[in-house]
């Protein structure tokens, strides 16, 4: 059970962490949006690949 509790400051960080985290996906679907609005499909499939990434590590992480 202790090995379960964290301590405040390590809570913080990973809290911060994570809204970073979702700072850059949100940013990069706006970017794929853009790339797929300007035709750049190559770009587009590459920003896709990157936000499956972290979508998967952000649906982890928050389990």
């Amino acid at each position: 059970m202790l090995a379960r509790k964290l301590t405040i400051p390590f809570q913080i960080k990973i809290k911060s962490t994570m809204l970073e985290l979702r700072k850059r996906y949100l940013e990069l679907k706006a970017k794929a949006r853009q790339m797929m609005i300007e035709g750049k499909m190559n770009k587009y499939l590459e920003l896709l690949t990157e936000i499956e990434q972290m979508n998967l590590i952000l649906v982890r992480v928050n389990r």
